[in-house]
């Protein structure tokens, strides 16, 4: 289940620090009330949040699938809704390539956490 968290500045990706960010955490296998959740309370963390950048930490996702790839869709147009855009932290080779196949890797990009340079 999926956990948004209020801003942390001191895990923001190294090359974006001077940016405030809202992180919401997505981790293990997803399901459509997880989903559901995930987008309610990210949709109530930005409501209240000022933060510049929504930082989705998908580190610890499990077998990452169309499901998940339709959970950051909706993120990113939440975040969209807010003016704010989205960036992916620590998302699998497997997880990028189901981006990029989704077309979707142009609109959401990837970062690691170590602040390295965009995954594709």
């Amino acid at each position: 289940m999926a956990e948004p968290q209020a801003p942390r500045p001191a895990t923001a990706p190294a090359h974006v620090p001077e940016r405030s960010h809202a992180l919401v955490i997505v981790a293990g296998l997803l399901g459509s009330v997880d989903v559901s959740t995930l987008c309610e309370r990210a949709g109530a963390l930005l409501a209240v949040s000022d933060a510049d950048l929504v930082v989705c930490d998908v580190g610890s996702v499990d077998g990452p699938d169309l499901r998940t790839v339709d959970a950051l869709a909706r993120l990113a147009l939440i975040a969209g809704r807010f003016g704010r855009p989205i960036m992916l932290r620590d998302a699998a080779p497997e997880l990028r390539e189901l981006l990029d196949l989704a077309g979707l890797a142009g609109v959401i990009p990837c970062v690691r956490a170590s602040g390295g340079e965009p995954g594709r």
